[in-house]
């Protein structure tokens, strides 16, 4: 149980990002002119990861 609770303390931050990526994941955007842009979510989604992926290794070398 302490080693659950210190690892969402080291990574709360990661944690809440995943939390909106779950939910943007699921979400149905509204239609807007971003819609022409061909292959437009996909630069969104690596956005999001290389996001994610960047703040784990802060997060990371913050708390070792």
């Amino acid at each position: 149980m302490k080693a659950l609770l210190r690892l969402v303390s080291c990574y709360r931050f990661t944690l809440m990002v995943v939390a909106a990526i779950l939910y943007l994941s699921f979400f149905k955007p509204p239609q807007t002119s971003l819609d022409e842009i061909t292959n437009f979510d996909k630069m969104v989604h690596f956005a999001m990861y290389f996001g994610l992926a960047s703040l784990i290794w802060i997060e990371y070398l913050v708390s070792h």
